[in-house]
């Protein structure tokens, strides 16, 4: 099962509603916690280099192809595995993302979802939306950058929605995006 598989429960058969889950109120109650320092993050697809600053709130997540990392507030309790009922940030392909980047950057009407264009050298547009029992708060990608067409995504829970932790966790994302940078690797 691929981390976007997990994050959304597509082990059920698509016709199915998915299980929702519940945040753990540890998490809930994280929002009023400070926000560490920013870890520095590089990666490495095609022929570029993309760079990040992102919250040390976040912990990296091995899932080989995507970029992801999961909210875990507590150094003092070290995250051992991934847990579906914790936020996630990571970067992926989403149908929903890909499509609205299609027909925006075709000229066309975006009908699927409700966005917001931004102006970045790397960003279309920022959108929220729900998706098989998840949030997502997603930034995607433009063409000609590392990840064309793919989303820079935030997911969480439904008891998330309208808390203080909400907007901790858009936020985090927020920054992430401020600092993102591209460069062409040089043979």
């Amino acid at each position: 099962m691929g981390l976007f598989d997990k994050l959304f429960k597509r082990s059920k058969p698509q016709d199915e509603e998915p299980e929702i889950l519940e945040t753990p109120a540890k998490i809930l109650n994280s929002a009023s916690t400070p926000v560490p320092p920013l870890l520095s993050v590089e990666e490495k697809k095609n022929d570029k280099i993309y760079s990040f600053m992102i919250s040390e709130d976040f912990t990296i997540y091995d899932c080989r192809l995507y970029p992801a990392f999961q909210y875990y507030p507590y150094l003092d309790d070290e995250l051992e595995e991934y847990d579906g009922n914790l936020p996630v940030i990571a970067i992926g392909s989403n149908d929903r993302i890909y499509e609205a980047c299609r027909q925006l950057e075709n000229g066309e009407t975006v009908d699927e979802l409700e966005i917001t264009k931004v102006q970045s050298d790397y960003f279309l547009f920022r959108t929220t939306f729900e998706e098989k029992g998840k949030i997502v708060y997603a930034y995607a990608f433009s063409s000609y950058t590392a990840r064309e067409w793919e989303g820079f995504m935030l997911t969480y829970n439904p008891d998330v929605k309208d808390t203080t932790l909400e907007l901790k966790l858009k936020a985090a994302l927020d920054t992430v995006i401020r600092t993102y940078k591209e460069r062409d690797i040089e043979l």
